[in-house]
């Protein structure tokens, strides 16, 4: 349609136009936050007490 708007009154339109068919940003964010939710949560106190524990003084 673009390609048919011609004449004084209207500027020539140049470049490349295409649809493409993307979840949004936001959509992906929720899907990950979803799938890690779903996840066994961590055990805090495994984790402290594991083969590498942080020292904090």
């Amino acid at each position: 349609m673009l390609a048919l708007v011609e004449g004084p009154e209207f500027s020539t339109p140049m470049g490349v136009l295409r649809s493409v068919q993307r979840p949004a940003y936001d959509e992906l964010i929720n899907a990950q936050v979803a799938e890690v939710a779903a996840r066994k949560p961590a055990d805090l106190q495994k984790l402290l007490d594991g083969p590498h524990p942080w020292l904090v003084g």
